[in-house]
């Protein structure tokens, strides 16, 4: 360094040893975040050779309108966001209360009622009993129009507004005032759900389901239920997207991963933590006067210190891809 001081000299060389020493460390932090990455898909790879068959798919679910009736569908897409048919997703429409809070069974019982049919004119048609059909498109031309601010247990999410027709429709239905309806366009934004740290997958997301895009339930679990009640309930009281047979009663709790077929996975989120919900009978629309099955579950399935059971399991995908009764079901146990 021709004509610098060796005051410059020394200044220039901290400055190349500083610039070095933040390189060195911003490098050392990607690589390892790489090989914390590398050793997640690794471990979640290697652990799936450890699968074990728990039983098979006796059924599958899907609810257009979140609280309304279901779709049985003997094969499905599941999608990062939920099970879909002939392009109807999982609980992509949802009735508001005039606070735009989530409305549901719990409020309004009749809701039980309101029947879903896709016809073949990429319509979703909502029947419900002295009501004439409410049609509406599967996917809204202008979906940036008429968005509001909703809520789902307090978390907040956008929904397009169906429109006066879908409100009055269901205000007619309930006799009440103030109910809208919205929809979830793909340009929306979703909900995030907290995925498993070893998942392959670090941006699950759902629609307007509770806290994740599928809710799982075993066939013997009901019937642990129904042995202890002096009534009999079914798989419409719980409202699952896939019910599995042929496992133990609540084998579903031990499952940490699971995959369905040949291709389709899906991680362990948290267990179903019930409400009143399943007390209202499917076929009438009537809250169970003794709170069967809920009071039963609570008896025994409460975690301690809480009041609400948990029933089932709420599950998110690693994959996507076509899933159909029949489907042997394979899990690694927690």
């Amino acid at each position: 360094m021709m004509g610098e001081s060796l005051g410059d000299q020394m200044w220039h060389l901290l400055i190349s040893l500083s610039e070095d020493h933040s390189a060195r460390v911003m490098a050392s932090l990607m690589a390892g975040s790489f090989f914390k990455h590398c050793i997640s898909v690794w471990f979640h790879r290697n652990r799936c050779n450890y699968f074990v068959t728990v039983g098979r798919v006796s059924a599958i679910f899907c609810y257009p309108v979140k609280s309304c009736r279901w779709l049985s569908v003997e094969r499905a897409w599941c999608t990062r966001l939920g099970i879909s048919y002939k392009d109807v997703g999982d609980r992509q429409w949802m009735f508001v209360r005039p606070n735009n809070a989530f409305l549901s069974q719990r409020q309004e019982p009749k809701m039980s009622l309101i029947t879903p049919n896709v016809d073949e004119e990429d319509c979703l048609q909502l029947e419900a009993p002295e009501m004439k059909p409410l049609r509406l498109p599967k996917k809204s031309k202008n979906q940036n129009k008429n968005i509001i601010l909703c809520s789902v247990w307090g978390n907040e999410i956008s929904g397009q507004d169906c429109g006066d027709e879908a409100a009055t429709w269901i205000c007619d239905y309930l006799q009440k005032d103030g109910y809208r309806m919205v929809y979830s366009g793909d340009n929306l934004e979703k909900r995030n759900v907290k995925p498993k740290q070893y998942s392959p997958i670090q941006n699950a997301q759902c629609v307007y389901q509770d806290s994740s895009p599928y809710h799982l339930l075993s066939q013997a679990s009901i019937d642990d239920i129904n042995s202890r009640i002096n009534k009999e309930v079914t798989v419409y009281n719980f409202r699952p997207n896939i019910l599995v047979e042929g496992c133990m009663a609540f084998d579903e709790d031990c499952w940490d991963e699971i995959r369905i077929g040949t291709n389709v996975t899906f991680h362990y989120i948290e267990p179903c933590s019930r409400c009143l919900l399943p007390s209202v009978e499917p076929n009438t629309g009537e809250k169970d006067p003794e709170m069967e099955p809920f009071k039963t579950l609570q008896s025994f399935r409460a975690p301690r210190g809480t009041k609400s059971p948990n029933f089932g399991i709420m599950i998110s995908p690693n994959t996507e891809g076509w899933i159909q009764v029949g489907d042997p079901v394979y899990a690694f146990r927690k």
